[in-house]
């Protein structure tokens, strides 16, 4: 509780909300969502409080307030880049997953059609899913079986669907990450070159610091980092033969930073 008063009283160091003023600054930040799962999950201790909670037990809210854990991406390049990359393919992984619900439901379909009347794991569409479901994923691991030999092959069939979706969904994600690092680097090689030509072709360690700082933002490791970094040494050298030589014969890798 003092922590959720403690963020609506100074919820006003953000412009965001300190440009509505102090009472409307402070009603717009608790009506945000991620103030309204911290007021949910604070009700238990209100609730024990006033002495209620022999009538309504309201302990598993608390649980809400590992949405915050989610928050961890402003902190972690890491976890930026994979909610950047989910974000970028929500509409393609929607896709898939439409799919895949569609072939749940017609091999549900299709196998209670086949078994329904003579095996009693697939009495009911409900009950033909579980098995479409569990045959559709890597994992399986349910106990119905296809009895007959329609079935069977049927459920063959169905397994090699799974390995194709898990497939187009394995694809997309790698795309989706190799994609999201080419735009890191080219970010990084750009910058790379705005601090080369403002020193005149060199690398000041104010340059070098302004770099190090953007590489851990964009979630590079020093290796990385330098390797890019004499990529574009080299573009920027190859008209000089001495400094190519010299860099050349330098260690690729250096302490970045």
């Amino acid at each position: 509780g003092t922590e959720y008063i403690a963020r609506v009283w100074s919820c006003l160091e953000d412009e965001r909300y300190a440009k509505h003023g102090a009472l409307w600054g402070r009603i717009r930040y608790m009506l945000t969502p991620m103030a309204i799962t911290d007021l949910v999950a604070i009700m238990p201790f209100f609730i024990i409080l006033a002495g209620l909670d022999q009538f309504v037990d309201l302990r598993f809210l608390r649980i809400m307030r590992l949405r915050r854990a989610f928050k961890l991406n402003r902190y972690s390049p890491a976890m930026d880049s994979v909610f950047g990359v989910l974000r970028d393919e929500f509409r393609t992984l929607g896709a898939i997953g439409f799919i895949f619900a569609l072939v749940i439901v017609m091999s549900a379909s299709t196998i209670y059609t086949l078994e329904g009347k003579t095996n009693e794991a697939f009495h009911s569409i409900p009950a033909a899913m579980q098995w479409a479901l569990a045959s559709l994923t890597p994992g399986g691991g349910m106990e119905a079986r296809p009895e007959t030999m329609m079935g069977r092959v049927f459920g063959a069939v169905i397994s090699i669907a799974g390995v194709l979706l898990v497939a187009m969904i394995t694809g997309v994600m790698a795309s989706g990450f190799t994609y999201s690092r080419i735009k890191r680097s080219d970010a990084f090689k750009r910058s790379c070159e705005i601090q080369i030509e403002k020193n005149d072709g060199e690398l000041t360690e104010q340059a070098r610091k302004l770099l190090d700082f953007e590489r851990r933002q964009l979630g590079f490791t020093a290796q990385d980092a330098q390797h890019l970094l004499n990529q574009v040494l080299q573009k920027s050298y190859e008209h000089d033969t001495a400094k190519l030589s010299t860099l050349r014969n330098s260690e690729d890798v250096k302490d970045f930073g």
